[in-house]
C-alpha cells in the first residue's frame, strides 16, 4: 500500500513538472513571437495583410430579397453613454423585397452600419419616429457613407412635422464637406447627386391614427401615432412583407395603437426604460449636488415605456418575439440585465430579449421560424 502511494506521488511530480516545462516553453513562443511582431517587417506586414483581409470586405450580400425579412439594430441604446455594451443611439435597419430602410439614424449608426458591412449604396428611405437628437444625429454620416459607396440618387428622408427643417440644416452642415470631395475626387467618382435628399413630412390626424407610408407588392409600411409628449408628432411603424411582420414602437409611453398595430406581429421591437433605476440616478444626482441632471431624470420618467409595460403590451398584442431597444438607462453587466428585466419576466418569462448592436433577426417568408444572429466582428 505504501509503495503504491509513493509510486502515486512520484507519478504526481512528474506530471506537475511536466505542466510546468510545458507552460514555460509556450511562455517562451509566446515571448518570441512578440519580439518577432516588434522587430521583423515582414512578419507585420504579413500579420496586416491578415487583418487587411478579414476588416475590408464586400458589403454583406443577400439581405432582405424575395424570401427574407431581415432586421439589424445599429443603434439600440440611448442618449446615455455606453462604455461597456456600447449601444448606440437608436437605428434599425430593415430589409425586404430588395429594399434598405432605416428606422431612425442616431449618433454613431454610420459607423455601426459600415462595421457590419451593410449595403449602404443600396438605402431607400430613412424613417424617423420622432425629432429627439438622438433619433436623427447620425443623418448627415449616413448619407455621407452612401454617397462614397456609390449612391447616386437623392436619400429619401420621411417624418413628422420639421423633418424638413431638420434635413435642410444637414444639408448646408456638409455643404462645404461635399464641394471639397467633389473638387478631390472628381465628378465621375462622386456624383453631386449623391449629396442630396428627398423630403416628406408625413401627416396623420387623431381621426385616421395611422398612414400607409411604402408599398411594393406584399410589402407594405404604416406608421401609426404614439404618444412621447410634449412631443406632438412621434410615430411607431408596422413593417409587414407577406405572411411576416415587425412593429417598431418608437419612443412612447404604453399606448394603445402600439397594441393595436402589433397584433400577431412576429416580433416586437419596443423602447424600455426601467423607471426603479432611473429613480435611483436621479437620487445620485441629487446627493452628488447636480441639480439640473436630477430634474431630467425625473423628467423623463413621463414619456417612456417600462420593461414591464412592453412585456404587457407584447402579451396583449400577441407579438411572439419582444426585443427591448432604447434601453435606458445603460446596463453595464449580465447581472445588472437581469435586473432591467425582472418585472417583464414574471409576466412573459420565454420570447423577450434586449438588443444589442449588431443583433439580426432573419425572418423566412412561410416559415414561423425567427433566426437569430450577430454582426459583430
Amino acid at each position: 500500500m505504501k509503495n503504491q502511494t509513493s509510486e502515486d506521488s512520484i507519478v504526481g511530480k512528474r506530471k506537475n513538472r511536466l505542466i510546468i516545462v510545458v507552460i514555460s516553453i509556450l511562455f517562451l513562443l509566446l515571448f518570441a513571437l512578440i519580439l518577432l511582431a516588434r522587430n521583423n517587417h515582414q512578419f507585420q506586414d504579413k500579420i496586416f495583410e491578415a487583418a487587411l483581409k478579414q476588416r475590408v470586405q464586400l458589403p454583406r450580400a443577400g439581405l432582405g430579397g424575395e424570401q427574407n425579412l431581415d432586421i439589424v439594430f445599429c443603434g439600440s441604446g440611448s442618449p446615455f453613454p455606453d462604455p461597456i455594451n456600447k449601444r448606440g443611439q437608436p437605428c434599425l435597419a430593415v430589409f425586404a423585397k430588395n429594399h434598405f430602410f432605416l428606422f431612425d439614424a442616431g449618433s454613431d449608426s454610420a459607423a455601426k452600419l459600415a462595421i457590419y458591412r451593410l449595403p449602404l449604396q443600396k438605402l431607400d428611405h430613412v424613417f424617423f419616429t420622432h425629432l429627439h437628437s438622438d433619433h436623427f444625429s447620425g443623418l448627415g454620416e449616413i448619407r455621407l457613407l452612401t454617397w462614397v459607396q456609390g449612391k447616386s440618387s437623392p436619400l429619401k428622408v420621411l417624418g413628422p412635422n420639421g423633418t424638413k427643417r431638420t434635413v435642410e440644416g444637414y444639408k448646408e452642415a456638409y455643404f462645404m464637406d461635399s464641394t471639397f470631395r467633389i473638387a478631390h475626387h472628381g465628378v465621375n467618382a462622386l456624383n453631386p447627386s449623391g449629396t442630396t435628399y428627398q423630403t416628406q413630412e408625413i401627416q396623420i390626424s387623431k381621426e385616421e391614427k395611422s398612414k400607409v407610408v411604402f408599398e411594393d407588392g406584399a410589402f407594405k409600411i404604416t406608421a401609426f401615432l404614439v404618444d412621447h409628449s410634449p412631443i406632438k408628432h412621434a410615430f411607431g411603424y408596422r413593417v409587414d412583407f407577406g405572411d411576416r411582420s415587425l412593429t417598431i414602437s418608437g419612443d412612447s409611453i404604453k399606448h394603445p395603437n402600439i397594441i393595436e398595430f402589433s397584433k400577431n406581429a412576429d416580433v416586437l421591437v419596443h423602447e424600455a426604460l426601467n423607471p426603479m433605476m432611473v429613480k435611483a440616478l436621479e437620487k445620485r444626482f441629487d446627493k452628488l449636488g447636480n441639480k439640473l441632471a436630477a430634474k431630467l431624470m425625473k423628467d423623463i420618467l413621463d414619456y417612456h415605456t417600462s420593461p414591464l409595460e412592453a412585456a404587457q403590451t407584447a402579451n396583449k398584442a400577441k407579438a411572439k418575439l419582444l426585443v427591448l431597444t432604447h434601453i435606458v438607462p445603460p446596463l453595464p453587466n449580465a447581472l445588472v440585465e437581469r435586473v432591467f428585466l425582472r418585472e417583464a419576466l414574471k409576466i412573459r418569462e420565454k420570447d423577450t430579449i434586449l438588443a444589442f448592436d449588431g443583433l439580426h433577426l432573419r425572418l423566412p417568408l412561410g416559415k414561423k421560424t425567427i433566426l437569430k444572429g450577430d454582426f459583430r466582428p
